[in-house]
């Protein structure tokens, strides 16, 4: 059997598949096919930031987001706008007096941060920044607060260091979430395992 007859006879029984099974994983398929052209296309772009240099304005590369235990690798954006958050996830850096920098990456969780629910205590999570550098950091807590009270308690937070990793919480819940996730991971020493 020739090469053009395997590729016909595949396409028929792709084909079959999907008329008999009612057009139900036409649906499956396509949203594959779309996270895998948007992950390849974040990493093309993500390089491009890294070898020509992007100027650092909202909604340009800032990092690349890897966590192994949930198979999250994502590019990050900066600034977390409505906008950006539609196309990844976002990173907000904020600072107090002592211009000690707090990172708040967020993300949808039906998206980019749909597997945030496997994270634990423990968990390594990494930043690759534009300039090559690399920042490793363990998932030391996890909490959930109300939505209406997450200014008053990123307020009281001190471990500026840290990173908190956001999304809505619950995770299934329908609708406009009444809770946020927030994983807080501290930096990891060089050379430590």
């Amino acid at each position: 059997m020739g090469a053009a007859m395997g590729k016909t006879l595949y396409s028929l029984i792709v084909l079959t598949l999907l008329t008999v099974a009612g057009g139900s994983l036409a649906p499956v398929t396509l949203r594959w096919g779309h996270r895998t052209l948007l992950k390849v296309r974040a990493r093309a772009l993500w390089g491009r930031a890294c070898s020509v240099g992007l100027p650092a304005r909202n909604g340009a590369p800032d990092a690349w987001l890897s966590i192994p235990s949930c198979g999250i690798e994502a590019m990050v954006l900066k600034g977390a706008s409505k906008a950006n958050l539609e196309k990844s996830i976002c990173m907000e850096t904020l600072s107090d007096e002592g211009d000690q920098k707090f990172r708040i990456l967020s993300g949808h969780r039906d998206t980019h941060f749909r597997r945030l629910r496997q994270l634990g205590t423990g968990s390594e999570v990494t930043l690759e920044h534009l300039d090559g550098s690399t920042t490793r950091y363990r998932v030391v807590d996890i909490d959930s607060v109300a939505r209406d009270g997450l200014a008053r308690y990123f307020a009281n937070q001190r471990n500026r260091e840290w990173i908190a990793l956001l999304t809505c919480y619950p995770f299934r819940f329908i609708g406009p979430a009444p809770e946020r996730f927030i994983a807080w991971a501290a930096p990891v020493a060089a050379g430590v395992n």
